[in-house]
């Protein structure tokens, strides 16, 4: 891990708050893997990577393996994850991301930003991500498809800050565990959405391209994991 100081990570605040596991849905290690080798495409050598709503910090792990130089920094609610995360990031901050996106952005962001953010208070989590993104910056969630879909975003986010790519998951993740101890999925369809902040002067993109060509195939065909 690196050992160059970070205004960041020198932050390590901690904000008491009660274990709440509402909306925690831990992403399959074979996914978060396939989502890193889709984004090193094009994003190269990121200086600072942050996951927020890290849970245990599966994407920040597979991030250490695809830009072994960048510095990776974990933003968590649940105090139970904290010593997880001290295995993989170089900085762990345990609280609101809502709040510490802020903190973030003044200490001069992040170059990428990735996870799966919780369902509910998922558009809170990209408008707060978005802030913290400098002029270049990528931010890349894991959300359902259906997210495209809804009139309060169609009319306010979409509007605001479409995304460049949407990459469509080829197989439903199973992200826990039934009664009999096998995985299942929420039979629900996802994507990976990625926004690019433009420069300085240019605008958001007016079209999101959907690349069902090059859906993103995860793991073998017939295996759950």
């Amino acid at each position: 891990m690196s050992t160059t100081a970070d205004p960041i990570t020198e932050m390590e605040a901690h904000e008491h708050v009660e274990d709440n596991p509402h909306d925690d849905f831990p992403t399959p290690l074979l996914l978060a893997q396939a989502i890193c080798r889709r984004l090193a495409e094009t994003v190269h050598e990121p200086l600072r990577i942050v996951e927020p709503s890290a849970n245990d910090g599966v994407f920040l792990a597979c991030a250490r393996e695809t830009w072994p130089g960048a510095r990776l920094i974990a933003v968590e609610l649940q105090p139970k994850y904290e010593a997880a995360l001290r295995e993989r990031a170089d900085g762990v901050l345990i609280g609101d991301w809502l709040a510490f996106a802020q903190l973030i952005a003044e200490r001069g962001g992040a170059n990428l930003i990735l996870g799966n953010p919780p369902y509910k208070p998922a558009e809170a989590h990209i408008r707060a991500a978005l802030r913290a993104l400098p002029p270049g910056g990528v931010l890349a969630l894991l959300l359902r498809i259906n997210f495209v879909a809804g009139i309060e975003r169609a009319l306010g986010l979409w509007q605001e800050f479409p995304p460049s790519d949407v990459h469509p998951i080829a197989q439903r993740p199973s992200f826990r565990k039934n009664k009999k101890g096998k995985r299942s999925s929420d039979m629900t369809e996802y994507g990976l959405y990625v926004w690019v902040h433009p420069q300085p002067g240019e605008p958001w993109p007016e079209h999101t391209r959907l690349h069902t060509k090059r859906s993103l195939v995860w793991r073998e065909r017939g295996r759950r994991t």
